[in-house]
């Protein structure tokens, strides 16, 4: 892993250009790890009233992103008041425990697992164990 990253390394330096040496530059200055510390850059800001502002603090960050991503709902509705809504959709079917073993067989047994972390193969075999509780939760 070390040569790799050595290699990597120089690779970047041979091959850099005038703008890639003052990067080069950056990554070697600046300590390794910041502690945890965000790096977000200071922030400039336009008010309401057109004057600019530059955020500097963690919380002023934190409420200047929420703020811009969270948006207060406007004062009045852009829906009509009497909107003639169209029927709703039906409910779909329910999930059948034939379904679920159906797709469960057809899983590549040693395939990697998902963001679960559970392995195809278990589902597989202990189907029988937990296919009432997989049909509960479906």
């Amino acid at each position: 892993m070390v040569r790799a990253k050595r290699k990597h390394w120089t690779d970047y330096l041979e091959g850099a250009t005038a703008d890639d040496v003052w990067t080069a530059n950056r990554y070697v200055k600046n300590p390794v790890g910041d502690g945890g510390n965000p790096r977000i850059p200071t922030l400039k800001l336009v008010d309401p009233d057109g004057r600019g502002r530059e955020i500097n603090t963690n919380d002023d960050k934190a409420k200047a992103f929420s703020d811009a991503f969270f948006p207060k709902p406007p004062q009045t509705s852009s829906v009509p008041a009497e909107y003639d809504y169209p029927e709703p959709l039906p409910d779909p079917p329910p999930i059948t425990r034939e379904q679920i073993e159906t797709q469960i067989r057809r899983l590549s047994p040693y395939k990697a697992s998902g963001p679960d972390e559970i392995p195809n193969i278990v589902l597989q075999k202990a189907f029988d164990l937990i296919a009432d509780y997989l049909l509960h939760i479906l």
